[in-house]
């Protein structure tokens, strides 16, 4: 048997492929939530053969759970583009102040499930642990055992179990959403929409969200294929009903496997970002302000009101009008507005929204996190007003502003909920949860990793350091919200200390490891 040297490191902190142990540290000291997750990184100087046998001892351990995942690298091609551009850049020394490394490079991202063997490669691991909601509260040591084909070596886990408990995602009143894409599900595993197969698929991805805490569930699709309710056309050619069979059966998954909130699919969107019209998705040559849209939205709602009836789900709804309505498109997209309202009026408008003057449209606002900030005073007299907003983010206007990309810290997936706190916002939202066509390539100009969190395997959803950083980051606006309740003026002190806008952020995952323990420690006090 040999014996390896290995270094932990923090859940906030990226790992490199060119990283060395250097001073080998067997020690990890962690703090956690009861209901919460921790997790760490195990990085050693040796490679591995494809099919390495692995097997993992836990010694210890009240109330906790221990799943370990391989570190696999992807490639990060070119880096983001200065701020106010759009997609990526290859001149460095515009981007150098705020980017981690030198692109073309690699880093450790996806976290793979481990089962008996492991994939050829250095040898990187993630171990993430789980405390039950009934955990003792206080120290424990765990000691964890690895065996890598003749390989050997120990991980010893100080972990302190504090007071405080995260509530389970169906009991949280934070709204995260991460947009489906049900075609490139079926793309990407070459299977047929809607088949037996894709169905399978389709559980484990709702699973993953699931499990970091994306409770409102919204599927979107290619424009010249929307999702939702598919329209049927009468011997004239005019559409006389829509179908909602296979969108109602993914809704029905959803709601039985514990989402808080189900989205209708968008209505309509407009061509170009100059378009000073909005046409209906499914009839691209209608506009909205037309009556043949108010004709067309009439017979639409009419099925979809019966759709959210049979199924009970008046009180779980949400609708999605239009992605981005713009400073061309208000008008019509505050007309789209009032016609939804006169059919569908109980049921809330929950828009990404890229200007500031349609009051009236949205019932809960969706602002980019650089056009907050921008246009900060407009918005924040509408929230004086009462109107709630929520934020998102995507890979415009890039540079350094917090997005869950590959070349900035990873601290920023974590903070970003804790400027929920600082903004007032209820809730999060990003488009690009899965599009990504492998591990090596994506579909959609931008920032590398701006597209995806999650990676496509053979048999389902691979995890990754991002994904666990977003279900970390719901997790502490949930700490944070017992010690606002509790110490506003403290709570606030913590997170200006992480993040004093979406520009000006603690870069340092230590840092961050440490103003987290100091949350859970005062709320020790205050429990």
């Amino acid at each position: 048997m040999k014996s390896i040297f290995i270094r932990t490191v923090s859940e906030n902190t990226w790992v490199f492929p060119t990283d060395t142990v250097g001073v080998p540290c067997h020690t990890a000291t962690l703090h956690a939530a009861r209901g919460g997750n921790v997790l760490f990184y195990i990085l050693t100087d040796e490679t591995v053969a494809d099919g390495s046998p692995f097997a993992l001892s836990v010694t210890g351990g009240n109330g906790v759970s221990v799943r370990p995942y391989q570190l696999r690298p992807v490639s990060v091609k070119k880096n983001s583009a200065p701020r106010g551009k759009m997609g990526c850049t290859e001149d460095y020394e515009s981007v150098r102040d705020f980017v981690t490394a030198k692109a073309p490079f690699r880093v450790f991202d996806i976290t793979e499930d481990v089962d008996a063997t492991l994939s050829s490669g250095r040898l990187a691991l993630a171990v993430r642990l789980t405390v039950a909601t009934d955990a003792p509260v206080g120290a424990q040591a765990i000691a964890l055992g690895f065996r890598v084909g003749e390989m050997t070596f120990t991980a010893d886990v100080s972990l302190t179990v504090h007071k405080a408990v995260i509530p389970p995602v169906a009991d949280s009143e934070l709204i995260v959403c991460n947009w489906i894409y049900p075609h490139h599900i079926a793309t990407c595993h070459g299977v047929e929409l809607y088949s037996e197969d894709y169905y399978r698929l389709f559980r484990e991805y709702l699973a993953h969200l699931l499990d970091m805490r994306s409770n409102h569930f919204s599927m979107m699709g290619p424009r010249n294929h929307p999702v939702g309710g598919v329209p049927l056309r009468g011997g004239d050619g005019r559409i006389t009903d829509f179908d909602f069979t296979e969108y109602e059966k993914m809704l029905r998954i959803a709601d039985e496997m514990g989402f808080t909130a189900l989205y209708g699919p968008y209505i309509a969107h407009w061509e170009t970002w100059t378009d000073t019209t909005l046409r209906l998705l499914w009839d691209p040559e209608t506009d909205v302000t037309s009556a043949e849209a108010y004709r067309q939205i009439a017979i639409y709602c009419r099925r979809l009101r019966e759709m959210i009836e049979r199924n009970g789900w008046q009180k779980k709804y949400v609708q999605p009008l239009v992605d981005e309505p713009q400073v061309n498109t208000e008008i019509p997209y505050r007309v789209l507005a009032a016609i939804w309202r006169r059919f569908m009026p109980e049921y809330p408008v929950h828009d990404p929204i890229e200007t500031t003057d349609v009051g009236g449209g949205p019932d809960i606002w969706c602002v980019k996190q650089a056009s907050y900030e921008k246009h900060i005073d407009s918005y924040r007299a509408y929230q004086a007003m009462g109107e709630k907003m929520t934020f998102y983010t995507c890979g415009y206007p890039a540079g350094d502003h917090m997005n869950r990309v590959l070349d900035l810290p990873l601290t920023v997936g974590r903070l970003s909920f804790w400027m929920c706190h600082r903004y007032g916002f209820y809730g999060f939202l990003h488009w690009g949860y899965h599009v990504a066509a492998n591990r090596e390539e994506t579909l959609f100009v931008g920032p590398a990793g701006n597209q995806n969190i999650v990676y496509p395997t053979r048999d389902g959803v691979a995890e990754t350091v991002r994904s666990h950083a977003q279900r970390a980051g719901a997790e502490d606006w949930e700490l944070f919200r017992l010690l606002y309740q509790r110490a506003p003026e403290e709570a606030a002190a913590l997170i200006e200390r992480g993040c004093r806008s979406f520009t000006d952020y603690e870069r340092d995952g230590v840092a961050v490891d440490a103003i987290r323990c100091e949350l859970l420690t005062r709320l020790d006090a205050l429990l």
